[in-house]
């Protein structure tokens, strides 16, 4: 005969790894999808301006800003929410937590690579201002709600056992601390005057790009490999 304390644990198991099966299957797929979107936005820009003033360099600058930060934050985001320590029991309301931020991130990068053709118009309308110049505002509103979100897993899981996670993503916090001081130290040209050519915008480029490779290759492979 099969012991019925042991059935029930057998069936409480079979929830409980039901209920990971469908949250890997919204982390795998939810959140790439969104991000699929920001890049549907930002496509169309860059080619209304390939089209138009056959690309200039800011054009295809703010467009590698922007999907290096989409790539990097798309994939830092799944290997957050494929944590184990968001499947222990009890952890539900956390992992949901995360993921309405993750919903929060993904619309920021909808309409960051809306912004992509923006910084064009610099040398199109041979203006020292451009119209629109959001690029940067939202980027920067990016990275500031990434810090606060990982800033605050980290509080409520200090203040609540339950919302404890294994691993901390601070190394994140550090990058985004990078990259935003580097947005504070080039507002007033990109942003107050926008000025998207020259010197400014490759600092930023570069630095993108740099913060890209060291994001994926060793901080978001290390996190995953745990």
């Amino acid at each position: 005969m099969t012991d019925p304390a042991d059935a029930n644990d057998k069936v409480n198991a079979d929830d409980s790894m039901s209920v990971s099966n469908r949250r890997l299957v919204v982390l795998g797929l939810f959140p790439q999808v969104l991000v699929a979107v920001a890049f549907a936005e930002a496509i169309p820009s860059l080619r209304d301006e390939l089209l138009h003033n056959h690309g200039t360099y800011a054009t295809w600058a703010l467009f590698i800003i922007f999907a290096t930060t989409a790539v990097r934050f798309a994939v830092g985001n799944h290997a957050h929410l494929a944590d184990d320590s968001l499947f222990r029991d009890g952890a539900r309301s956390a992992w949901l937590y995360d993921l309405v931020w993750v919903v929060i991130e993904s619309i920021l990068l909808i309409i960051l690579g809306g912004q992509v053709g923006d910084g064009s118009l610099v040398s199109s309308l041979g203006h020292s201002r451009v119209p629109q110049d959001s690029f940067v505002v939202f980027l920067g509103i990016l990275l500031l709600t990434d810090i606060f979100w990982i800033c605050s897993v980290w509080i409520l899981g200090t203040l609540n056992q339950q919302w404890h996670r294994d691993r901390w993503p601070w190394p994140w916090v550090v990058l985004n601390l990078i990259v935003l001081g580097v947005v504070a130290a080039l507002w007033h040209p990109l942003v107050t005057k926008g000025n998207y050519s020259g010197y400014y915008l490759n600092v930023l480029l570069v630095v993108s790009i740099v913060i890209f490779v060291l994001d994926l290759f060793l901080v978001d492979w290390a996190h995953i490999k745990q």
